[in-house]
């Protein structure tokens, strides 16, 4: 946990990994003790679309948009890919592989169900423990929690689903990309995990060393339905939501707390970069 000071005003910021071990058990008292001090909680950076939807869920939840999952006229993998990508994706789905659909479904797809089969595998999990803790202890101390997510509607799901475009280069390279980065990630990952749990900055620093794996279903996903929507900086967006959701948050309290991602306050990138930016400087130390 980070403190961001700005003369009279203190941002405590918590490094959100994503990624835990499956299991893991927050002792959330120093948290809470934080979230009881302060007068907000600034809510994570995201994009809400529709009716307070995250755009990639909304592809399993619209059924229109749903269709863009698989490839144009039943056509499946081994029909798309390059020959060396498909003697990759053949060797990984062995190891990975467990939808029926899977060889259906568009490459970048394919990558989600591998990344999802992979957290299985090595006992990891996306579950949002951190945020339910943040929600729960800012209900127990009646503390506000502050939206920061952008929002896109969408008027018209099967006009989206007719624009939605993701250019084919881009589609296999996502596939490729994950595949290439998979194995080396998870016991990275796994170590991230622990060192984020005992607050090791070292360890966690030592751990981000093995090139990550994006997210890249989800981001190509989200900008061509933006674009769709007339949208081509999606990011920009993203990050003008939380920048404007921060303003407020520091004009109305004295003390906010607020979640970025881990790279970027161990980097001072991303959102931390925006913090700077608006004139708040970190403490030389990190809270035990």
């Amino acid at each position: 946990m980070w403190k961001y000071v700005r003369g009279d005003k203190t941002v405590w910021v918590v490094g959100d990994l994503g990624v835990v071990r499956k299991g893991t058990k927050f002792h959330g008292d120093a948290i809470s003790r934080r979230v009881a001090e302060s007068g907000a909680v600034l809510g994570r950076q995201g994009l809400v679309v529709g009716d307070n939807v995250g755009l990639f869920r909304a592809m399993t939840l619209y059924p229109a948009i749903r269709k863009v999952r698989f490839n144009a006229g039943d056509a499946r993998l081994q029909d798309v890919l390059p020959a060396d990508v498909l003697a990759h994706w053949i060797e990984v789905k062995m190891r990975y592989g467990r939808s029926d659909d899977l060889d259906r479904q568009r490459p970048m797809y394919a990558a989600f169900e591998l990344y999802q089969a992979g957290l299985d595998a090595h006992g990891l999990s996306v579950e949002d423990d951190l945020q339910s803790l943040l929600r729960v202890a800012a209900k127990a101390h009646r503390v506000p929690v502050i939206d920061a997510h952008a929002r896109l509607p969408i008027d018209d799901a099967r006009k989206t689903v007719r624009s939605f475009d993701v250019p084919r280069d881009a589609d296999i390279g996502c596939l490729s990309e994950t595949m290439t980065r998979v194995d080396a990630w998870w016991p990275a990952a796994q170590a991230l995990s622990d060192a984020w749990i005992a607050g090791d900055v070292a360890a966690a620093r030592a751990a981000r060393s093995v090139p990550p794996v994006r997210a890249c279903w989800s981001t190509l996903t989200n900008g061509a339905i933006a674009r769709s929507q007339g949208i081509d900086d999606l990011d920009g967006l993203v990050r003008y939501a939380w920048r404007e959701g921060l303003r407020k948050a520091v004009r109305e309290h004295a003390v906010v707390l607020a979640t970025i991602p881990l790279g970027d306050a161990l980097d001072g990138n991303g959102l931390a970069r925006i913090l700077a930016d608006e004139g708040f400087q970190p403490e030389p130390t990190l809270e035990d």
